[in-house]
């Protein structure tokens, strides 16, 4: 699925948009650690911003030619600790699920797409196949028993990756959640404070460190 973000003339200018964003919305410990993930990549705004402060990040995109854009945006700048996998995050793996795009990119964000705007009210403009992962998944992706910090971005696919998951061995976890795709945000919020202290801020933000 293709976005404005993804052209050659934009790709660079939209990068730098996407590292302020990060830096807004994500805050980084001070000190470095081993591993985080990246769950909705993009073309690699997180990962920019965050790559001198863990050891590797584990990079999850379910577009494919955002994740393509992703690795080139990671070659440019001469980063070589991110592995990124062209997945969709569900509540299980090895599905074959649809991506649904529902609007173009502007100013103001990268363009809209993901897993369950089907349940939404917005127009479908154009859906692809994607491979699925779970958790779980993640976890053997990741080659490690912890992960150190989780950020989530996936516009409501975060309630199936999260709801009812063993959290006790993630450290931060924090990103976006969307109000008109999750039905029971409280019960994802109850679930997330089972093993973590829990900051929800009205601009559609969330973190969490253990508790």
């Amino acid at each position: 699925m293709k976005y404005k973000d993804h052209n050659k003339e934009n790709i660079k200018n939209a990068l730098e948009e996407r590292i302020q964003e990060c830096a807004y919305s994500y805050p980084l410990p001070k000190e470095t650690l081993n591993v985080a993930v990246d769950i909705g990549a993009n073309v690699g705004g997180f990962c920019a911003y965050a790559s001198s402060k863990f050891k590797k990040i584990i990079a999850i995109e379910a577009n494919p030619d955002s994740a393509e854009c992703l690795k080139a945006n990671l070659e440019e700048r001469g980063i070589h600790n991110v592995e990124v996998h062209t997945l969709a995050v569900s509540d299980m793996k090895g599905k074959m699920i649809n991506l649904y795009k529902i609007d173009e990119a502007d100013a103001g964000h990268s363009g809209n797409c993901g897993t369950e705007w089907d349940k939404s009210s917005y127009d479908i403009l154009e859906t692809e196949e994607v491979l699925t992962t779970d958790l779980e998944e993640v976890f053997s992706l990741c080659g490690e028993d912890y992960i150190d910090y989780l950020k989530v971005d996936c516009e409501g696919a975060e309630f199936n990756f999260l709801m009812d998951k063993d959290l006790k061995n993630i450290g931060y976890i924090t990103g976006e959640y969307h109000l008109g795709v999750i039905n029971d945000l409280d019960g994802l919020w109850n679930h997330i404070r089972k093993t973590h202290d829990l900051q929800v801020s009205p601009n559609h933000l969330f973190f969490a460190a253990p508790a």
